[in-house]
């Protein structure tokens, strides 16, 4: 994508949707997911704030999908998508049309960390610019939010009062700010941040593109606020003195058994199979340090299907100590009339599954 963009007259918006892409998810997901699948998740969660689709459509792509019924195709645009029955049917391509000259494309994608979270904000601003008439817009420009609420895409209001008018005039971008506020109602949700907020953001990203046009247009003091902020690739390092005359005491050496761990030969618990009537233990630990022992009741916990028993200190044969020669100081497997820190276990709830032996360990008081 990025090579069209720089090789292909007409394709140059191609780097800033490549750019944009790069903040989706991180880049094991990028890697194994598709443009495709995300599209499907836009498709069946229209209030999923996709920023593939949102690009997709400022772009003015079509996606072209397959009919298994009818062994036929048919192009659609992004909304049109939205509104398709997918059942037995795939998506084939998209195709991008080139834009004509002095068209200015701009993506944006707010979020409270740099990857691995879905936007609070994420726009898509185009307008077709007359440079040398006054920088008039031409036609109207195409303003799309995501994250408002799902019904909302087009800021159609705010497009329609910036139509053949002039980037150039105060009252214009003040005015078209003030459309945009009262255009936006974003929708209320515990995950998302305020409404306010995410509203002053629609308004912020308009500006910042408006600033963008202009260049050298714009007072100094105001040209940053239409410039992205470069990331750079991030790196640290630590020096200190090590004291060779006392290896080998503090001489750094490997883990013994890191070669193993890293090349994926190491076994773990979870990669033995299971064996034929095979047990599971959960224990019960105590929430308390420091506390008596009046009762343990597990009476409830007994009676889940697949527990088999529950074992305390009464339970075990000869020393309640995982070191059988311990002396004065023994280690005690568990707990017995007094706990000595929290998480000291109690017991242990036998049962026939991973699963079934931790949810009844709960129910253990």
């Amino acid at each position: 994508m990025e090579s069209v963009a720089l090789s292909t007259p007409g394709y140059q918006h191609l780097k800033n949707i490549a750019d944009h892409w790069k903040k989706v998810a991180n880049v094991a997901i990028r890697n194994v997911g598709s443009w495709a699948g995300n599209l499907m998740l836009k498709h069946a969660h229209p209030e999923f704030p996709s920023d593939i689709w949102i690009t997709l459509l400022g772009a003015d792509c079509k996606v072209s999908l397959g009919d298994s019924t009818t062994s036929s195709t048919d192009e659609v645009d992004l909304r049109q998508f939205l509104k398709e029955d997918m059942a037995r049917k795939v998506i084939l391509n998209i195709s991008f049309p080139p834009f004509m000259e002095d068209t200015y494309f701009y993506t944006y994608k707010i979020t409270p960390r740099a990857v691995n979270a879905h936007a609070y904000i994420n726009a898509c601003i185009k307008m077709k610019v007359d440079v040398k008439n006054n920088f008039n817009i031409v036609e109207s420009p195409t303003i799309l939010f995501g994250g408002i609420h799902p019904e909302f895409i087009n800021a159609s209001k705010t497009e329609a009062y910036l139509r053949n008018k002039s980037l150039l005039d105060d009252q214009t971008i003040n005015g078209a700010l003030m459309v945009l506020g009262n255009e936006v109602i974003p929708e209320v949700q515990p995950q998302d941040a305020s409404p306010q907020y995410r509203t002053s953001l629609t308004q912020a990203l308009l500006y910042k593109s408006v600033v963008g046009i202009l260049g050298d247009k714009v007072d100094g003091d105001f040209r940053s606020a239409g410039m992205g902020l470069e990331r750079p690739l991030s790196s640290g390092r630590q020096d200190f003195d090590m004291n060779k005359d006392s290896w080998p005491v503090g001489e750094p050496i490997p883990k013994i058994e890191s070669a193993a761990q890293v090349s994926g030969e190491a076994e773990y618990l979870n990669d033995v199979p299971y064996l034929p009537d095979e047990a599971h233990g959960a224990y019960v630990l105590s929430q308390y340090a420091r506390a008596n022992i009046k009762s343990v009741d597990a009476t409830k916990a007994l009676f889940i299907p697949g527990v088999i028993d529950f074992v305390t200190a009464e339970d075990i044969p000869g020393v309640n100590s995982f070191v059988a020669q311990a002396g004065p100081y023994p280690d005690p497997v568990f707990a017995k009339g007094e706990v000595r820190y929290a998480g000291q276990p109690i017991g242990m709830i036998v049962a026939t599954s991973r699963d079934v032996a931790v949810t009844a360990a709960k129910l253990v008081k």
